[in-house]
């Protein structure tokens, strides 16, 4: 097991963690059994509409365009495939073995609920350069010949089935494990509701070994896919149009850029409510294994299908601004990196840092502090990292210029779930920190937006 236990109080309270400052999604999936029937069913009929060349749709008639839509959807929709399945199992061991084996730092996240310390293993970025190379050497275009690099896009609709219903086994066995294995202290069954336990999940950090099953599924097999999806978004549109285009191209560097920054922050990442947080069942594991590859890389599985050809002074100043919200929420999500790393004794902006000391205690009894910044650019809101992603994720959505409002769920969707995490997180902060937390915020008034929000 990879947990380590913190020496809190030496003696065992026996206290059982009924709570761990677990803050359920305020707007999304309120209604378990009903979200594990009806996300999948929305997530295929995306990807039909998406990864397929449909006809347009005339809802000048609303029955008649819903007639349309129907018949699209049960026409285009996929079946799970032999092929799928060997893509799966081989991308899941390879992903498994670069984790296991690749060089990196062991890393200690930040202390649980309930005094534990989570660890995990620092080689990210390596196994993002590792994972494209390895598909590109496999291709047709670029090595062995294999396949062709369109083949996950030209799949993606039999992968995701497949990764639905493989997903309702995999949550099976980490609500088993979680009963009767659990690899910490920091998990919790709901008496009586089987299907709580199994959507919300049950433990907070399950292993298997040493390997972290949230480090795997999460930054493995989860955001690893993106990349491969959107390279191979590319390739598919060459196959079918004989060219890429500056809009696919310049939606698939944006995209590369911020998942680039992901893999070089993402010990960043294990201090976010995702991991520290959210316990490991159907929500996260669902979401990480289908809903990433199916709906994250929307942008480009919509413009694989329409090559635009955006004029290059206009790609110039949508690359710029698109990097420019990456790099400064990386910054800023580095600023608080440091602060907390050092104790506050860095620089931001050229000037010591101002902060706020809270204390908070722990289940097992330990009475624990951290460090609030209120100055850079986290004394401009209480969220702000989530404006320059907002920002970024627009920026590649852009390259689709005035073509509806299809192309952009991708950043409607991400509106969504920012604001609905930092609702989650005010609450999560505010119990967790008290009267330390009322001050952080009369310092620190805005929640995402200066002066609006």
């Amino acid at each position: 097991m990879s947990v380590s236990k913190t020496n809190g109080s030496s003696k065992d309270t026996g206290v059982k963690p009924t709570t761990n400052l677990y803050v359920e999604p305020t707007v999304f999936f309120r209604f378990p059994l009903i979200q594990i029937i009806i996300c999948p069913l929305l997530l295929l009929a995306v990807d039909v509409f998406l990864t397929n060349n449909t006809d347009p749709i005339d809802w000048s008639n609303p029955i008649s365009g819903l007639a349309q839509l129907a018949v699209q959807f049960f026409t285009n929709i996929p079946s799970p495939s032999w092929l799928a399945v060997k893509l799966i199992v081989v991308y899941t061991i390879f992903e498994t073995l670069l984790l296991r084996f690749v060089p990196g730092k062991d890393f200690l996240g930040p202390v649980s609920p309930m005094g534990d310390q989570p660890k995990y293993k620092l080689n990210g970025l390596p196994c993002f350069f590792i994972t494209i190379a390895a598909f590109a050497a496999g291709s047709t275009e670029f090595g062995a010949g294999f396949y062709s690099m369109g083949i996950v896009h030209e799949n993606l609709g039999e992968i995701i089935l497949t990764a639905v219903l493989s997903v309702k086994l995999i949550v099976l066995f980490l609500y088993f494990k979680g009963v009767y294995a659990p690899s910490g202290r920091d998990n919790f069954v709901k008496e009586g509701d089987f299907w709580y336990s199994y959507f919300w999940g049950v433990e907070l950090y399950p292993y298997v070994g040493s390997v972290s099953l949230k480090q795997l599924v999460n930054c493995r097999l989860g955001m690893m896919s993106w990349p491969v999806i959107v390279i191979s978004c590319c390739f598919s549109q060459r196959n079918m149009f004989g060219y890429i285009s500056t809009s696919m191209l310049l939606s698939a560097v944006l995209q590369m850029v911020y998942l680039y920054k992901f893999y070089l922050w993402e010990s960043g990442y294990f201090g976010s409510i995702d991991i520290m947080h959210d316990r490991f069942g159907y929500y996260l594991c669902w979401g990480c294994l289908c809903w990433i590859p199916g709906f994250y890389t929307s942008p480009g599985l919509w413009l694989a299908y329409h090559p635009i050809d955006v004029p290059y002074w206009l790609c110039g100043v949508i690359l710029v601004l698109g990097i420019s919200g990456t790099v400064i929420n990386y910054l800023a999500d580095l600023q608080r990196q440091n602060v907390r790393e050092t104790n506050g004794n860095c620089t931001i902006w050229g000037k010591k840092p101002e902060t706020i000391k809270v204390e908070y205690v722990t289940i097992d009894g330990k009475r624990r502090e951290n460090i609030l910044l209120v100055s850079g650019w986290w004394g401009i809101s209480r969220h702000f990292h989530y404006l320059p992603e907002l920002f970024a994720a627009f920026c590649w959505c852009a390259p689709a210029l005035n073509n509806g409002l299809f192309p952009y769920s991708y950043f409607f969707m991400l509106v969504c779930l920012l604001f609905d995490r930092q609702l989650r997180d005010e609450v999560r902060c505010s119990t967790k920190y008290g009267k330390g937390w009322t001050k952080y915020c009369e310092r620190v008034p805005w929640k995402i937006i200066p002066y609006v929000y």
